[in-house]
């Protein structure tokens, strides 16, 4: 397959040959994305999923993913070989209680993740495991209340300061 001359080299479609000769030798993901909860604390205007939860009547049904469940596959996730997770989902992903256990079962495995989070609900626990991450990503697309917004703010100088402390 030839490739057109605009193509940078950092570009994946510039590699395509050595990116076909890869994909016949991968045996499992090397990364994956999970949505451990639909729940969210927020209902901002522009969020993408917020239009995908689904409604009976005027109720929202929201679900989180088991604990049981979450440590089944951290488990499966270490015997196919996943190298990362990335924790986000149409909601909060630090809602669900079984999260901070979860990572704890991905650090043991070996298994870097990263965390979407709004940043307003994080409790010690949660902190304590998000910090050991790779990286941490705050979206936050509510006009609703600066409380929310000095929530998130205080929530990330806690990520800091325990950041410099544990020195992960």
């Amino acid at each position: 397959m030839s490739q057109p001359d605009n193509l940078k080299d950092t570009k994946v479609l510039k590699h395509f040959t050595h990116l076909k000769e890869s994909i016949k030798n991968l045996q499992s993901p090397i990364s994956i994305e999970l949505h451990p909860s639909n729940k969210c604390n927020l209902n901002c205007q522009d969020c993408g999923y917020r239009a995908l939860l689904s409604y009976h009547g005027n109720e929202k049904t929201f679900c989180m993913i088991p604990k049981e469940k979450l440590l089944e596959l951290a488990e499966q996730f270490k015997n196919l070989n996943v190298k990362a997770i990335t924790i986000s989902g149409g909601g909060e992903s630090c809602l669900n209680p079984a999260l901070p256990e979860f990572l704890q079962k991905l650090q043991e495995y070996n298994i870097k993740y990263g965390i979407v989070t709004n940043g307003v609900f994080m409790n010690e626990k949660v902190l304590n495991e998000i910090v050991k991450g790779e990286y941490v990503r705050f979206s936050l697309y509510t006009d609703e209340t600066l409380e929310q917004l000095q929530s998130t703010l205080k929530h990330i100088k806690s990520l800091i300061e325990l950041k410099e402390k544990t020195k992960t």
